[in-house]
């Protein structure tokens, strides 16, 4: 459910994450880090479906967003 949510709003902040999914910050942490490309907090290999990355309009922040890998998983999934 978090990976199509990512895929539907782009570019989003972890809070507005945990926001849009209705759950904690720290929740949506655990979760983008095991569908991201570092060690999930178990220390297994996330599945480098979505990335942060710094945004656009403050360098500070991060923001959420598909890698390659997450697009080419939904092009995939919508050819079904």
């Amino acid at each position: 459910m978090a990976f199509l949510w990512v895929a539907a709003n782009r570019d989003r902040r972890v809070a507005e994450v945990a926001d849009g999914l209705g759950i904690t910050g720290q929740a949506a942490s655990t979760i983008i880090a095991a569908l991201s490309r570092g060690l999930d907090p178990w220390g297994k290999p996330g599945l480098g479906l979505i990335e942060l990355a710094r945004a656009s309009d403050n360098h500070n922040a991060r923001v959420v967003r598909l890698t390659d890998r997450g697009r080419l998983t939904i092009a995939k999934a919508c050819h079904r």
